[in-house]
C-alpha cells in the first residue's frame, strides 16, 4: 500500500507546532501541520495502548496493525479507514516523519468498546479493551484536537476560523428528523442517583431539571463550543432537539461514545454527588476555555 502524504500542491506539509501530549502517564509526540492537521506520531499510537511499535505499521491495505483482528475489522467504516491512513510530513527541522491523524486514537478506543459491547472480543484482546476504557476517560471523548493544540502551543496561534471548522464537523446546518438517542438506562441511573421513584411500566413525565442535566453532562462536555452553537441554532425552533443538529459522520458517534462513558460513571457511583465529582474530574466542560482561546 502506498503511504498517504499530507501535501500542498505535491509538497510535503511541514509541522508548524510540535510538542508532547501527556495522557495516562504516557508521553505522546504530536504536531500540527501547515494546513491545521493534528498529528500523533506512529509510535505514539502504539505507546498509548502499551503495544510494541516495531515492524511495519500495516498488515493489510487500509488497516492499521492495532485493528488487524477480524473481531475489530467488522466495525471499521470508510470514515475510520480514512483517518487510519499513515501520514508522511516534515518536522520543524525538515526531517521526514510518519504519523496518523490525532482522531485515530479515540477511534481505536471506540472500536474496541463497541466490540466489547457485542461480546466479540477474545481473551487476548481484553488488554486493549481495558486500555480503551481508560483512554476514553482521559481524552474526555473527542477533545483530542484541543489536547494536541495545548501540547504544541498551537492554541496561541490558532486562527479564529478553527472553532467554526470544528463545529462544522459536529453539526449540520439543517436539522434531521427526530430519533431516540438517549437510552432508558441514562434516565434510570439519574433517577437512582437522585433517589427518585421511576415508574417503568407507564409513561412518566420527567422533572424539568432533566433537560438541564443534558446540557451540563452531555452537550457542554461533548466538544468545545458545541453547547453554545446548538443554543443559537435552536433559537428559530424551540421544538427541535439538540441531537437533531448532530452530523452522522462525527456528531452522533461522539454523542454515543460520550453517553457510554457517562452511564458507566453513573453505574460506578453510589450518589449524585459522587457521580458529579467524577464527571468534573474526568470529563470537564470544554466550551468556555476553547472559546476564550479561539477569540483571544
Amino acid at each position: 500500500m502506498t503511504n498517504k502524504s499530507t501535501t500542498i500542491k505535491n509538497k510535503l506539509l511541514k509541522a508548524t507546532h510540535e510538542g508532547e501530549l501527556k495522557i495516562m502517564q504516557k508521553t505522546l509526540r504530536c504536531a500540527v501541520l501547515e494546513d491545521g492537521s493534528r498529528i500523533l506520531s506512529g509510535g505514539a499510537i502504539f505507546r498509548a495502548f502499551d503495544r510494541p511499535s516495531g515492524g511495519s505499521y500495516w498488515n493489510k491495505p487500509g488497516v492499521h496493525r492495532l485493528l488487524e483482528s477480524y473481531t475489530v475489522q467488522q466495525y471499521i467504516t470508510p470514515e475510520i479507514k480514512k483517518i487510519t491512513t499513515e501520514i508522511i510530513y516534515l518536522d520543524k527541522n525538515n526531517n521526514l516523519k510518519k504519523g496518523f491523524a490525532a482522531e485515530m486514537l479515540p477511534a481505536i478506543c471506540d472500536l474496541y468498546l463497541e466490540a466489547r459491547k457485542d461480546n466479540r472480543l477474545m481473551k487476548n484482546q481484553l488488554r486493549m479493551d481495558e486500555a480503551s476504557e481508560m483512554m476514553v476517560r482521559s481524552l474526555a471523548n473527542v477533545g483530542i484536537n484541543a489536547l494536541v493544540d495545548e501540547a504544541t502551543g498551537y492554541q496561541m496561534d490558532r486562527p479564529e476560523s478553527a472553532l467554526q471548522k470544528l463545529l462544522n464537523l459536529y453539526l449540520t446546518k439543517e436539522y434531521s428528523h427526530w430519533e431516540k438517542v438517549f437510552p432508558n438506562k441514562y434516565y434510570e441511573e439519574i433517577f437512582r442517583l437522585k433517589g427518585w421513584i421511576m415508574n417503568k411500566t407507564e409513561s412518566q413525565k420527567r422533572p424539568g431539571c432533566i433537560g438541564n442535566y443534558k446540557n451540563d453532562l452531555i452537550y457542554s462536555r461533548l466538544a468545545p463550543g458545541i453547547r453554545e452553537e446548538l443554543k443559537v441554532r435552536q433559537e428559530d425552533n424551540k421544538y427541535i432537539r439538540y441531537h437533531q443538529f448532530l452530523t452522522n459522520e462525527l456528531g452522533h458517534p461522539a454523542l454515543s461514545q460520550h453517553m457510554h462513558t457517562v452511564i458507566a460513571f453513573m453505574k460506578a457511583s453510589s450518589s449524585w454527588d459522587d457521580f458529579y465529582t467524577m464527571m468534573e474530574r474526568a470529563l470537564p466542560k470544554k466550551s468556555d476555555q476553547f472559546l476564550i482561546e479561539a477569540t483571544a
